[in-house]
């Protein structure tokens, strides 16, 4: 009984530390793409990423939308829009606000990031890991 269980905690201890390193390495990747790409740091603070690599849902425009200015307005310095030169037109992104930052990968680099996004992706950060990754799909 007492290994049962001793096995069941070694388990779950396997799997947090796991999902931990996976966050971590992850946490990784995308800093040094922000810092070699654009030169930017990941901030202190809470931060808001919009990654929007090629061949993201175009269907998806108007939830999209919904989300930066929800996002944006709440968070202004530390908000940035990111994507792929193929993406979309992304001067209409700074027709929600001239102020708006939003950062184009010339080179494609963000579809090919080992980050396991293939469409547009929110990615929170804080104290310079990443704590939250989703994506932005109108059923989500």
């Amino acid at each position: 009984m007492f290994l049962k269980f001793l096995n069941k905690l070694i388990l779950i201890f396997i799997i947090l530390t796991s999902c931990n390193n996976e966050r971590e390495k992850t946490s990784v990747i995308f800093s040094n793409y922000l810092f070699e790409t654009f030169s930017i740091k990941l901030p202190e603070d809470s931060a808001f990423f919009v990654l929007i690599p090629a061949g993201s849902c175009a269907g998806c425009y108007q939830y999209l939308i919904k989300i930066i200015e929800h996002l944006y307005f709440k968070h202004k310095e530390n908000f940035w829009i990111i994507v792929d030169k193929s993406s979309y037109d992304y001067s209409t992104f700074k027709t929600l606000s001239p102020e708006i930052k939003v950062l184009i990968d010339n080179k494609n680099h963000l579809s090919r990031l080992n980050l396991n996004i293939q469409n547009t992706t929110l990615i929170k950060t804080f104290q310079q890991k990443i704590i939250d990754k989703r994506l932005l799909l109108p059923d989500e």
